[in-house]
């Protein structure tokens, strides 16, 4: 399973001050929030990419548009992935998370 690095690495802030992780993400299908009204900080770690970090983890990229027709960007660290998964109090899924990527 490759898990997309952007997810991890990248916030791509709009003329508007829309925030997505995605610079493919021209329709903002992906917003996480608006720097006019949160910091970076909070956006990044805020329910709406918690919740689509985990789609991706859980193996349900599928269902997020435009992350269901994209080939990826990059492989996310396992560490990274790893570490956002104990600060979200999300161990629970570390193990299927690793077997899913030992399948590769």
């Amino acid at each position: 399973m490759k898990l997309c690095s952007d997810l991890f690495n990248s916030l791509i802030v709009d003329w508007n001050g829309d925030v997505t992780f995605c610079c493919r993400d021209n329709d903002m299908n992906l917003k996480l929030g608006n720097v006019k009204e949160q910091t970076l900080k909070q956006i990044n770690e805020g329910k709406r990419a918690n919740e689509i970090r985990l789609a991706h983890i859980e193996g349900r990229k599928h269902e997020i548009f435009p992350c269901s027709e994209c080939p990826g960007n990059g492989e996310a660290k396992r560490e990274l992935v790893i570490a956002f998964l104990k600060r979200i109090q999300r161990e629970d899924l570390l193990k299927a998370y690793l077997e899913r990527i030992s399948e590769k």
